[in-house]
């Protein structure tokens, strides 16, 4: 992950790792207490704690404690560039049924 070498080089690796893993167990712990991410209930993010960073997740209804991470986001930079792989997965899931 370009973000880990990125802060790797300034000595701050593993205080960002430890913000995304502290956002995984939030957005575990209680998925449904973060923002929505536009108009789909079920897609939210969580922001990381000293960082610039979001979690971009989606919410399964039949496993919630199970969240689906889309994309470790800059919060900046290319805004919504993750996109795209909402409409892969969908697509792939439709291809299976």
């Amino acid at each position: 992950m370009h973000e880990v070498r990125y802060y790797a080089a300034r000595g701050q690796a593993v205080r960002f790792i430890a913000a995304v893993i502290d956002a995984l167990d939030a957005c575990t712990r209680t998925p449904y207490s973060f923002p929505k991410v536009g108009n789909n209930p079920s897609l939210r993010r969580v922001l990381t704690r000293r960082f610039p960073f979001a979690l971009v997740y989606v919410v399964n209804p039949s496993a919630p404690a199970e969240p689906l991470v889309i994309a470790v986001a800059h919060g900046a930079r290319r805004p919504g560039y993750w996109r795209r792989r909402l409409r892969r997965s969908a697509a792939k899931a439709r291809a299976k049924v």
